[in-house]
């Protein structure tokens, strides 16, 4: 197995990804605030790939992640991506229960939207529990 850690800061968590050596060959990474990306081929199909798995603790003052992960998306188009993790962020106000905060989702949702349009993604469907978290006082 390889595998890149990036320690989490200032009340942050840890990121982690790993990969399985005889599938898939690691040329490179890059670690962002809330991101690692890791670069490389499918073995099997020499399919040029990237993964990045986001661990985010995101407001909407710290939307530079995205951009990052925006940027870094547009200078390697040929490949093929995906992007998995916590984003903290949701895509419709039914995602989330019990946040008081009503006015600044609305903004979160539209930016959140934005970059997953911006970059072609597709939202695998959820299975199992609705939602993976919740606020006790909300």
């Amino acid at each position: 197995m390889g595998w890149v850690h990036k320690k989490g800061t200032n009340g942050t968590g840890s990121t982690f990804i790993m990969w399985h050596k005889e599938a898939f060959y690691c040329d490179s990474h890059v670690e962002g605030r809330d991101f690692i990306a890791i670069f490389g081929q499918h073995l099997k199909s020499k399919l040029k790939c990237a993964v990045v798995n986001v661990y985010a603790n995101f407001n909407l003052n710290e939307a530079a992640s995205w951009e990052d992960l925006s940027n870094i998306r547009s200078a390697n188009q040929e490949w093929a991506w995906w992007f998995c993790g916590d984003f903290n962020a949701v895509r419709r106000v039914s995602e989330r229960k019990g946040i008081r905060e009503k006015g600044s989702q609305t903004n979160e949702i539209r930016g959140f939207n934005s970059f997953i349009e911006r970059n072609f993604l597709v939202e695998f469907p959820i299975v199992g529990m609705k939602y993976t978290w919740f606020r006790a006082n909300g």
